[in-house]
C-alpha cells in the first residue's frame, strides 16, 4: 500500500479502528486502476479482499434567489444571448453575461 501512495499522490491509506485498511481514491474509476496496479505491479500473489466502496455524496450549499432576481438574471442572459448573435462576436450566452458582469463591477 506504501508503494501505491508514493506511485499517486492522490491516493491515501488508512486504517480503521476495526484494523480495516482504507484506500481513499478520486472516484470509482481511479480505485478500480489503484486495486489492479495493487494486484500486478505492487503486491502481486498477495490476496486481499475488497469491500463495496463507500461513495462520499458532497453538496454545496448557496443561497437561494428570489423568484423576481432569478427572472431578472435570466433575462438579462437572453438579451445578451440575442444581442451577441446580432452583433456576431461569437460569445456564449454565458460569456456575454460573464463580461456584462465585469463592465459592471469595474464602474461601480
Amino acid at each position: 500500500l506504501e508503494l501505491l501512495k508514493q506511485a499517486d499522490p492522490n491516493v491515501q491509506i488508512g486504517v480503521t479502528a476495526t484494523g480495516q485498511q482504507v484506500i481513499n481514491t478520486s472516484g470509482e474509476l481511479h480505485l478500480e486502476r489503484c486495486l489492479r496496479d495493487l494486484r500486478t505491479t505492487f503486491a502481486p500473489g498477495i490476496d486481499f479482499k475488497v469491500s463495496e466502496p463507500l461513495i462520499g455524496f458532497l453538496e454545496t450549499i448557496v443561497p437561494q434567489l428570489n423568484r423576481a432576481k432569478q427572472a431578472e438574471m435570466d433575462a438579462e442572459k437572453d438579451r445578451a444571448k440575442k444581442n451577441n448573435e446580432e452583433d456576431g462576436e461569437g460569445l456564449t450566452a454565458e460569456d456575454a453575461w460573464e463580461r456584462k458582469k465585469q463592465t459592471e463591477e469595474k464602474t461601480k
